[in-house]
């Protein structure tokens, strides 16, 4: 579900968009690599981002001093609160409410204020002003549960679901900032040629229902049916405003005939607010824990098809809870993008973190909050980015294939291998990797693949030696190195893109399958293996896009 909580006053200061900085070498068909002697390769090793241990420390007495009544614009930042028992839910979303001036402005001193949230707002505050805690950090949390009767005890529980039943849901006025307008658009493909009718359920003459616009504070955001395990905002987004082919819905006519309506499609808009909540359900409907990851930039966008006023909107994200467990346990923290700097809380602890290990923990978010930013056109940047968000995608993807190959090569070198877990392994791995066994073993490979382990003398890569599966996982890790440049040089990377966008435009224009073969072969690594995810149409057009934008940036400069 996406918890979307708006304030209409206007849009926060401009951000110029960013644009991938991050160059992905991948090697996506590895049976086509074999017999191929890769000259002078760089052997490249995955390394995770260096930590800097002197930037890190918890803090447990230094707070900053809050003045008398309503905090001040700029966010504030929070402390440890105690948890007397299963209230980490409530003190993660404290940790986000407290920190920001706009929740703490409606939720504790607005005219829907709640009056239990208050007095935990006034006793943070007054610990803050006190400067120590001589006996132990204040209990905000356990007299919150009394504000609904489904968190009584101490059982533990949803961070959206505290937020919606405990504070946003008994605060519905229509003033109320938090409380934003949507409505639906229905299509039908076989609209009744009975004008009375279709006055009755306001249908236009191309079979389009405009429904009423109403307020609302929560929308359901839904996975995409795929099993790949990084999707992107924007396809959480698509999956969540558009509804295809729901059950159909019957009228009855002036004549008193019965006429089936089949819809096929019904699209959410809404009117973009400053600020949102985005709560993504990480349980389904039989209590299993979806640990599919996002790929959490920055930035993400409301696309102008899903806006009222055909604008679209920009946000920044600003803090997140994530869940660490199962189904009726494990623990809620929280992360928080303050103006000077991010910050991890867990409950009474607190961790200085780098805007990298902030995004880089987004891609778990549970519950999110982010504030719109200013963009003149939405729709440019959105295809601008879209290229970086399938790259993000696309790496997530083939790490999770490195470690399906480790956990086989584990079981490869059991003495001896056992046939049955190198299967089991193998059906979860991707069709290149079974392309690639097929090559060694074309009839039955699944009967073969003990015999990987005798393997040894393809050589993949040159100066690369040892069993084939080796072979295989060192090629795949190589191709993972990512490399940030920090001083750009747009002329080359333009130039670099026009390339991508020249080779595309053949291979689209191609239309013999032994002349699409002929180029996909001269493609780089990273079209190929973007070319798995999405269109040639569809790539074209993101190249197109980043081509736009990096010239803009060129002029810049």
């Amino acid at each position: 579900m996406i918890q979307i909580i708006s304030n209409r006053w206007g849009t926060c200061a401009a951000h110029e968009y960013a644009l991938p900085l991050a160059s992905f070498l991948f090697i996506a068909a590895i049976f086509a690599l074999i017999g191929r002697s890769f000259q002078k390769a760089a052997q490249l090793v995955v390394t995770p981002p260096p930590e800097n241990n002197e930037t890190k420390k918890t803090e447990a007495l230094v707070y900053p001093q809050i003045v008398d009544g309503p905090p001040s614009k700029q966010i504030q930042e929070s402390f440890g609160f105690y948890n007397g028992g299963n209230n980490c839910f409530i003190n993660a979303v404290l940790q986000v409410i407290f920190s920001s001036p706009f929740l703490v402005g409606h939720l504790v001193y607005g005219k829907g204020q709640n009056p239990a949230l208050q007095a935990a707002y006034l006793q943070w505050k007054s610990v803050q002003e006190n400067g120590s805690f001589t006996e132990r950090t204040p209990d905000l949390a356990s007299p919150l549960r009394s504000l609904n009767a489904a968190f009584e005890g101490s059982g533990q529980h949803d961070t959206a679901e505290f937020l919606v039943q405990a504070l946003i849901t008994p605060l519905e006025l229509e003033n109320n900032p938090l409380f934003f307008p949507q409505k639906q658009i229905a299509t039908y493909k076989n609209p009744p040629d009975d004008e009375a009718v279709r006055k009755t359920i306001v249908l236009d003459a191309n079979g389009i229902e405009n429904r009423p616009t109403s307020l609302t504070h929560s929308m359901q955001l839904v996975f995409p049916e795929s099993k790949e395990n990084v999707v992107t905002m924007e396809e959480l987004i698509q999956a969540t405003f558009v509804e295809n082919n729901p059950p159909s819905r019957s009228v009855t006519l002036t004549n008193g005939k019965t006429q089936e309506l089949e819809i096929s499609t019904i699209k959410t808009q809404i009117a973009p607010p400053e600020f949102l909540f985005v709560d993504l359900k990480r349980f389904n409907s039989i209590r299993q824990k979806i640990q599919t990851k996002v790929s959490f930039q920055e930035h993400f966008y409301i696309p102008p098809e899903f806006d009222i006023d055909g604008k679209g909107a920009k946000y920044e994200w600003v803090s997140f809870t994530i869940h660490d467990g199962g189904f009726g346990g494990g623990h809620y923290i929280a992360y928080v993008h303050h103006e000077n700097g991010c910050h991890y809380y867990s409950d009474n602890a607190k961790l200085e973190k780098s805007k990298d290990e902030f995004l880089q923990a987004g891609k778990d978010f549970y519950l999110g909050f982010a504030k719109r930013v200013e963009c003149t056109d939405v729709q440019n940047e959105i295809d601008a980015n879209r290229y970086k968000g399938y790259v993000d995608k696309a790496i997530g993807n083939a790490k999770d294939t490195i470690e399906k190959i480790k956990l086989f090569n584990t079981y490869l070198d059991e003495k001896p291998p056992v046939p049955y877990k190198l299967k089991q392994v193998y059906l979860q791995l991707d069709q290149h990797f079974k392309d690639f066994v097929a090559q060694l073993f074309p009839d039955n490979p699944e009967e073969h693949l003990p015999e990987l382990k005798a393997i040894t003398d393809v050589q993949l890569r040159e100066g690369l030696s040892g069993p084939v599966m080796k072979q295989y996982e060192a090629v795949r890790t190589a191709d993972l190195k990512l490399e940030l440049p920090y001083a750009r040089d747009y002329a080359k990377e333009c130039a670099l893109v026009e390339q991508e966008i020249q080779d595309l435009t053949f291979l689209q224009k191609a239309s013999e399958e032994p002349q699409q073969k002929k180029i996909m072969a001269t493609l780089s690594p990273s079209l190929t293996t973007l070319l798995q995810t999405i269109s040639v149409d569809d790539l074209l057009k993101a190249k197109n896009s980043e081509l736009a934008a990096l010239n803009i940036y060129a002029e810049k400069k």
